[in-house]
């Protein structure tokens, strides 16, 4: 996944992470989480302390895969389109990215990440 577009002066460590969760321990502060990063073999993956020391100021979850407004990305001229994005849950949110209307999407195929509002997302259904 891209790095967010957010300046990152405003934050001192910002991971929005491609996340498969498996909870080790969910007492008080002591929330881990299995990281698997995009384009790193699996082996890679590792657990992270989220809450540990205040290290990071965002730490996002994968919620669910939606439907988001977009430009197309190949057609310069084309209406916007209907694009399949991964909309996040954030586990630690000391910049308050959840009281603002625009909250993060990351598009599929291309990987790209885009701010949305989130009541203009429409849930994937399968049918």
């Amino acid at each position: 996944m891209q790095q967010s577009k957010a300046n990152s002066s405003s934050f001192d460590v910002t991971l929005t992470l491609s996340i498969k969760i498996i909870f080790n321990s969910l007492k008080g502060c002591r929330l881990k989480v299995l990281v698997e990063y995009d384009d790193v073999e699996w082996q890679r993956r590792e657990w992270v302390h989220v809450y540990r020391g205040q290290v990071f100021q965002i730490f996002l979850l994968e919620r669910t895969l939606a439907w988001a407004t977009r430009k197309h990305p190949t057609k310069i001229r084309a209406p916007p389109v209907l694009w399949p994005a991964l909309v996040y849950i954030p586990l630690v949110d000391q910049a308050g990215i959840s009281e603002h209307k625009y909250r993060p999407v990351e598009y599929l195929v291309d990987r790209s990440l885009d701010y949305h509002d989130y009541s203009q997302v429409q849930p994937y259904q399968v049918s």
